[in-house]
């Protein structure tokens, strides 16, 4: 018994072979049983070893995730219109890169009664005031949006620097 388990254990590793990564093949089981030799005085193992019948190489295929701009679109449209939704991304694009947690300005930031006023946080990149929402608050990316509308309903596109400065400009598309 334990000579027939020492034989499995051999076959068993002697069959694991090592393929890379970038090679992907197809298997088909072979229809004729395989014997193994063993000692006489160990009953013959029958086996079921897959073949290969196809070898290939296989180029990794990069596929970016959707921008986090364009997953907005319908919340864009109902809080600046669908005649504004293109431009609405494109000052998201200059002002965030289109990145919910992105908080700029820090230079300008001051203390007040123990809370940081003066950075820009969320996809528009909205100034931190007193009497605003918080930074946290802004980086929810639908809160952001929907205080972003509020501004641009009361002022137009003049809060937004990459608007004035015309840097949205190159994000249009």
């Amino acid at each position: 018994m334990k000579i027939l388990l020492a034989i499995l254990i051999f076959t068993i590793i002697s069959q694991v072979t090592s393929t890379p990564i970038n090679k992907q093949a197809t298997v088909a089981q072979i229809t004729e049983p395989k014997v193994i030799a063993t000692p006489a005085s160990v009953k013959p193992v029958v086996e079921n070893k897959p073949q290969v019948v196809h070898e290939q190489t296989v180029t990794p295929v990069v596929t970016s995730a959707k921008p986090a701009c364009d997953a907005y679109d319908a919340l864009l449209i109902e809080n600046f219109g669908a005649n504004q939704l293109n431009i609405a991304k494109a000052i998201m694009r200059a002002e965030s890169g289109c990145r919910p947690d992105a908080v700029g300005d820090n230079h300008i930031t001051y203390v007040q009664n123990g809370t940081t006023y003066g950075m820009s946080c969320g996809y528009f990149q909205i100034r931190i005031l007193p009497g605003r929402p918080s930074c946290e608050q802004m980086k929810n990316p639908s809160e952001n949006i929907a205080y972003a509308g509020r501004l641009f309903r009361a002022s137009g596109w003049r809060p937004w620097s990459a608007y004035l400065n015309g840097s949205y400009l190159k994000h249009i598309k």
